[in-house]
């Protein structure tokens, strides 16, 4: 319903979203207006034939992919659309940060198996509640371990930080 964004419309001059639902993108599109926000472009395309026309460079890219099939529900980014793992190299060329929204189901060690050029993995979870991982890659990763940070938004706090190299059976602990 374009929640993100408009979270991401305060913090940037201008917001383009690119979105495949055309319904979706009206429902959005009167959201904003309902809401008087006038910086978010919200374009009816695929990500990849956007990629494909677009010459455009981006000071960061939020994306957020489908993770239901049909069928059933994905876990794995090269299952969801569009595929990110497939993705992600042509990000990079168009932003030099790119930050993917995924399941609160997917595993942090899959993603450093999936992904290249993690820099911050970001467990959120609000009172408890895993909500989401956040998953942040960069064409210049500052880290050779990416660094794995837990926080409850409910409490506002950070939980714990770690790379994926240390101990953190504690972590595991601190958000049981």
């Amino acid at each position: 319903m374009g929640i993100d964004d408009i979270a991401l419309s305060k913090q940037f001059k201008e917001v383009v979203s690119v979105e495949l639902n055309n319904e979706l993108n009206n429902i959005s599109i009167f959201n904003f207006n309902q809401l008087q926000i006038d910086n978010i472009d919200r374009i009816t395309i695929s990500a990849e034939e956007y990629l494909k026309q677009s010459n455009d460079h981006f000071d960061l890219i939020y994306i957020d992919p489908d993770r239901r099939s049909e069928e059933k529900r994905q876990i794995l980014l090269s299952e969801h659309q569009p595929n990110i793992v497939e993705l992600l190299p042509q990000l990079l060329n168009i932003s030099n940060k790119v930050a993917i929204k995924t399941s609160p189901l997917y595993d942090h060690n899959v993603a450093l198996q999936e992904l290249s050029n993690i820099t911050d993995l970001i467990a959120i979870s609000r009172f408890g509640e895993m909500k989401e991982m956040l998953i942040l890659c960069s064409n210049n990763p500052s880290l050779v371990e990416p660094k794995i940070t837990c926080v409850d938004i409910g409490e506002m706090i950070v939980l714990e930080e770690f790379t994926s190299q240390n101990n953190y059976s504690n972590a595991a602990e601190t958000l049981e």
